[in-house]
């Protein structure tokens, strides 16, 4: 599928690609007025200790830029009293990606934006906690504009795996990891959010995800033909397809039969 899709498109880019391309745009111009404000808090806060007051606003922005274009998540839950194991992880897998992507920057500030955001910078408590939840208030619209509204309709390879909070990258769940992840989800203290309203067509979204599943079926058609041909007989009630493809093909873990 990809490579029918890269040839049909005419593009060689990866989803990757296509949303950090879309996240420095929504940093660059449309939420850049927040960034500065952000940077601008990070910068008076480093310039409270002699060891980080050095770093200029422009080298601030910089960074504060690669670290939220490479946040793998939409934000972090840090409190006024402590950050989570998992917040952690988020926050330390990012600034290391972004101290690959901004070399020749000097990876110090990123020592200093790291530290700020896991509440360990030697300042004054209140002030680094205030930072870092107001860090994490920029990374969530971020996401939603760069990913939601933008790369998703950049990169379409299967349109049924485009789904708010879905991820184009990864083409279905398999039954045991479907239940995995309903536990998790039903555990306390879960953070699982309600299903967003989409706009598009429910069967709409399932035809092509059902074509794809069933390829063997319509292989004789040809590969460039079988999506179109695969998908006129679900122009009714996809369910009856459905009962020949009992694997599970969807991106938001919704089963049905």
């Amino acid at each position: 599928m990809t490579i029918l899709y890269r040839r049909l498109a005419r593009r060689n880019l990866d989803f990757d690609a296509v949303l950090l391309a879309s996240k420095q745009r929504i940093l660059q111009v449309n939420l850049s007025s927040e960034v500065h404000v952000l940077a601008l808090r990070f910068h008076r806060l480093s310039m409270s200790h002699r060891s980080t007051r050095d770093f200029t606003f422009n080298g601030m922005l910089a960074a504060l830029q690669q670290v939220i274009a490479s946040f793998p998540v939409y934000r972090t839950y840090v409190t006024e009293h402590d950050t989570g194991a998992d917040d952690r992880r988020y926050i330390d897998w990012a600034i290391g990606v972004a101290k690959k992507r901004g070399r020749p920057i000097d990876t110090s500030i990123f020592d200093f934006l790291q530290q700020v955001l896991n509440g360990e910078f030697p300042g004054h408590p209140d002030d680094v906690r205030r930072t870092a939840m107001q860090f994490q208030q920029v990374t969530g619209p971020v996401m939603a504009k760069a990913c939601e509204d933008t790369a998703f309709y950049r990169y379409f390879r299967l349109l049924a795996l485009n789904e708010v909070g879905g991820d184009p990258r990864r083409f279905g769940l398999s039954l045991a990891g479907f239940h995995h992840l309903m536990r998790e989800r039903a555990a306390p203290g879960s953070r699982a959010m309600s299903r967003h309203r989409n706009p598009r067509h429910e069967t709409r979204r399932r035809r092509p995800a059902y074509a794809w599943q069933c390829y063997r079926n319509y292989a004789p058609l040809g590969a460039v033909r079988v999506p179109l041909a695969a998908l006129e007989p679900l122009a009714g009630d996809p369910r009856s397809t459905a009962r020949s493809c009992p694997t599970v093909m969807s991106n938001t873990c919704s089963i049905r039969r």
